[in-house]
C-alpha cells in the first residue's frame, strides 16, 4: 500500500514538474517580453488546440477574460497565433501587404485542399517569390489569376449572363397556382444560386447545370475545413469530401479536354491560360478549378440566404426595399392578339389582349451604392457584418515591431477575426449587437414604422461614416475578395427578382423539423459552421412558401444588366478599406 502510495505522488510529483517546466518555457524561454501578451496557458499549447475549432472562442477570450487587449498571443505545437481585436492594428497590417501576407496561407490551403502535385506546389513557391522579390508593379499570384473580375468588360459579360439564367428560371420559382409552392429556403437558394453564378463564369458547357454536380460540390465543401487540416486526417474525417473532389476533378478534365473554356467567361479562360503556362498540368488545374467553387459558392450562396431571411422575416425592411427598387421599374402595356379557344368561338375571329410587362435594369441597382437602393446595399453588409463568422489570416515573412510596440516573430500566423470587428461597439455604436439595416447607408432612413416622416424609405438626417477597416465581409486592404463585384450583383440580384416578384411566408412555424405557431419566422442558428467558412450555412433550413405577389398574374418580367463598370458596394470606396 505504501508502495503505491508513493508511486502515485511521485507520478503526480512528475506531472507537476513538466507542467510547471511547459509553463517556463512557454512565457519565459520561448516569449520574447516584446511580443503580445500570452493567454490560455492553463494547459500549455493543448487549450488553445481544442478550442480553436469553435468560432466562438476568440470572442470568448474578448468577453470573458481580456476585453482591454488590443492584440495577444497563443502559442500551438510548433508555432505562434497573434490574434488582433484593435481596429488600429488591423489597419497597421494591411500597411504591409508583402510581409503579412495571405497568398502563402492561400497556397498552403489550395495545396492541402486541391489535392496539389508536388509540380504545382513547386510553382506556386516560384510565382511566390517572384511576386515577393519584385517591384510595387509586380501583382500578386492572385490578384494575376483573377484579373478578369476588376470592373469591366469581361466582368459586365459575366454579371449578363448570370442575370439573364436568373431570370429565365424566376417565373417558375412560384409554381402555376395563386396557392404557391412550399420550398425549403436554403435548399432552394443554393440551387438557384449555383446555377446563375456558374452559367457567369462556365458558359453553354457549364458543369453545375447538372444536380449530380451540384450535390458533389456541396459535399467537397462541407469537408474543406478537415481537408485542410492535412492530408492524414482528411482521409479520416472527411472521405465523402475527397470522394467528390475527385469525382469534380475529372468533370473539369473533361470540360478543359473538350475546349469548352475558349466559350465561357473571360475568368475561365484566364484562369486555365495561367495555370497551364506556369507548369501546371490538366489535372492540377482541374483540381484547382474544384477549389474555385468555395470562392464562388461558399459565401456567396449562404449570403442570398440571410440576406432573404431577414427581408422577409420584417415587414417594415421588406416594404422598405420594395420602396426602394420601385423607381427603377419600368412599367409598359401593349395589346396584342391570340388565337380564340377553339371549342368556343369561331376560327376566324381573333381576340385582343393587353399585356403588361415589366423592366428592371440591374445594373442600376448594383453598381452605384451611395445613389441607387442605398438601403438594399445596407442590409447586405448588414446581413455580412452579422451572420458573417470570417477569420482573416496571414503569414509573417519576418519579424516586424507592429505599431510600434508589439514584435511579431517570423514565420507566426496573424488572425483576425471578423466578429471581433463587426461587435465592437466602438466601431458600431451602442447597438452593435443588434441588426440593423440601415446601418450603412449614408443617411438614416424610416423603415415605415411609423408615418411621421414621410414613410418608408424616406431620407431623414446625414449620418457619420463607418470605419471601412473594420467591416470584413470581404477582407480587407489588398485582400479584399476579388469576386466581390461579381458576387454582390448575383445576390442582389436574386434577391431583387425575389422581393419585386413574390411574398415568402413561413410555414409550420418555419422549420422543418419542428412544429410551431404557422407563418412565424424563425432565424436559423449557424454554429456547426468551421473557422474556413467566412459566411456560414444555416444549422437548420426554414420551410417556406412561395407565391407570386398580389396583381402579378399575366405580368411578364424582364431582367437585364445594359450597364455596369462602375465598383459596387463590394468595391473600395465601402467595401473594407
Amino acid at each position: 500500500m505504501l508502495d503505491a502510495s508513493a508511486a502515485l505522488a511521485g507520478a503526480a510529483f512528475l506531472l507537476v514538474t513538466v507542467y510547471l517546466a511547459l509553463l517556463v518555457h512557454l512565457r519565459v524561454v520561448t516569449q520574447d517580453p516584446r511580443e503580445p501578451p500570452l493567454v490560455e496557458t492553463r494547459l500549455p499549447y493543448i487549450t488553445p488546440l481544442l478550442n480553436l475549432v469553435n468560432a466562438r472562442y476568440f470572442s470568448r477570450i474578448r468577453r470573458s477574460k481580456h476585453p482591454d487587449l488590443p492584440i495577444y498571443t497563443l502559442r500551438l505545437p510548433g508555432t505562434r497565433i497573434y490574434v488582433l481585436n484593435s481596429t488600429k492594428l488591423v489597419a497597421s497590417t494591411q500597411r504591409h501587404p508583402k510581409n503579412f501576407t495571405f497568398q502563402a496561407i492561400q497556397d498552403k490551403f489550395a495545396h492541402l485542399v486541391c489535392n496539389l502535385s508536388p509540380t504545382a506546389v513547386e510553382a506556386q513557391k516560384r510565382e511566390f517569390h517572384a511576386w515577393i522579390n519584385g517591384g510595387t508593379y509586380v501583382a500578386s499570384p492572385s490578384h494575376a489569376a483573377f484579373k478578369e473580375l476588376l470592373p469591366g468588360k469581361s466582368l459586365d459579360d459575366m454579371n449578363r449572363k448570370m442575370v439573364a439564367a436568373l431570370g429565365r428560371e424566376c417565373d417558375f420559382w412560384a409554381g402555376d397556382g395563386r396557392e404557391g409552392v412550399e420550398r425549403n429556403l436554403f435548399e432552394w437558394v443554393k440551387e438557384v444560386v449555383t446555377v446563375a453564378v456558374t452559367e457567369g463564369v462556365y458558359g453553354a458547357a457549364n458543369p453545375y447545370r447538372r444536380e449530380e454536380v451540384r450535390n458533389h460540390f456541396w459535399t467537397y465543401n462541407a469537408g474543406v475545413g478537415k481537408l485542410s487540416m492535412g492530408a492524414g486526417l482528411g482521409k479520416l474525417l472527411a472521405r465523402d469530401s475527397l470522394q467528390s473532389r475527385a469525382y469534380l476533378a475529372s468533370i473539369f478534365q473533361n470540360y478543359y479536354s473538350q475546349n469548352h473554356h475558349l466559350d465561357a467567361s473571360g475568368l475561365t479562360f484566364q484562369r486555365y491560360a495561367w495555370h497551364r503556362s506556369r507548369g501546371f498540368s490538366l489535372l492540377d488545374t482541374s483540381n484547382m478549378e474544384v477549389g474555385h467553387g468555395i470562392a464562388i459558392l461558399s459565401n456567396t450562396v449562404p449570403t442570398a440566404f440571410w440576406l432573404l431571411v431577414r427581408i422577409f422575416s420584417s415587414p417594415s425592411i421588406l416594404s422598405a426595399i420594395r420602396a426602394e427598387l420601385s423607381p427603377y421599374i419600368t412599367t409598359t402595356t401593349e395589346t396584342t392578339t391570340i388565337p380564340p379557344d377553339e371549342a368556343t368561338t369561331t376560327a376566324t375571329t381573333v381576340a385582343p389582349v393587353v399585356v403588361r410587362r415589366k423592366t428592371l435594369d440591374v445594373s442600376q441597382i448594383t453598381t452605384t451604392p451611395h445613389t441607387a437602393c442605398p438601403l438594399l446595399h445596407s442590409t447586405l453588409k448588414e446581413t455580412m457584418r452579422v451572420h458573417g463568422k470570417g477569420v482573416g489570416v496571414r503569414g509573417v515573412l519576418h519579424d516586424h515591431v507592429l505599431d510600434g510596440k508589439y514584435l511579431l516573430r517570423a514565420n507566426s500566423i496573424v488572425l483576425i477575426p471578423s466578429t471581433i470587428q463587426h461587435f465592437d461597439p466602438q466601431n458600431y455604436g451602442p447597438d452593435a449587437a443588434a441588426f440593423r439595416h440601415d446601418r450603412f447607408a449614408e443617411a438614416d432612413y424610416d423603415d415605415g414604422a411609423d408615418d411621421d416622416d414621410g414613410g418608408a424609405g424616406q431620407r431623414r438626417r446625414p449620418k457619420k461614416r463607418l470605419n471601412g477597416t473594420a467591416f470584413r465581409g470581404f477582407g480587407g486592404g489588398s485582400t479584399l475578395c476579388p469576386g466581390r463585384h461579381f458576387a454582390v450583383t448575383g445576390i442582389l440580384a436574386f434577391v431583387a427578382m425575389v422581393v419585386c416578384r413574390f411574398e415568402v411566408g413561413p410555414v409550420v412555424g418555419g422549420r422543418e423539423e419542428e412544429g410551431g405557431t404557422e407563418g412565424e419566422w424563425v432565424v436559423p442558428s449557424a454554429e456547426k459552421a468551421d473557422l474556413t467558412k467566412v459566411m456560414p450555412c444555416p444549422d437548420f433550413d426554414v420551410r417556406v412558401r412561395v407565391r407570386r405577389r398580389e396583381g402579378e398574374e399575366g405580368v411578364g418580367w424582364c431582367w437585364g444588366f445594359n450597364g455596369g463598370g462602375s465598383e459596387n458596394e463590394g468595391g473600395g470606396r465601402g467595401g473594407g478599406g
